[in-house]
């Protein structure tokens, strides 16, 4: 049996992984964890690997730099 992923989690999801609106939020990241059966640190790790491909370097948790 795998664990559910609330609705407010999936949308945080589709801002986080799709339209790169702000990274996961601690409560994301742990459902996504339970739900794959990886741990939080797996995730956390996938997540940044995926923004950096996408977005070159740079720390998906960093403030955005205004000018």
């Amino acid at each position: 049996m795998t664990n559910a992923i609330s609705p407010n989690v999936l949308e945080e999801i589709l801002k986080a992984y799709a339209a790169w609106e702000q990274p996961p939020s601690p409560q994301a990241i742990h459902e996504l964890g339970a739900a794959a059966a990886k741990s939080e640190q797996e995730v956390v790790k996938e997540y940044s690997q995926v923004y950096r491909s996408a977005n070159g370097e740079g720390d998906p948790w960093e403030p955005p730099h205004i000018l």
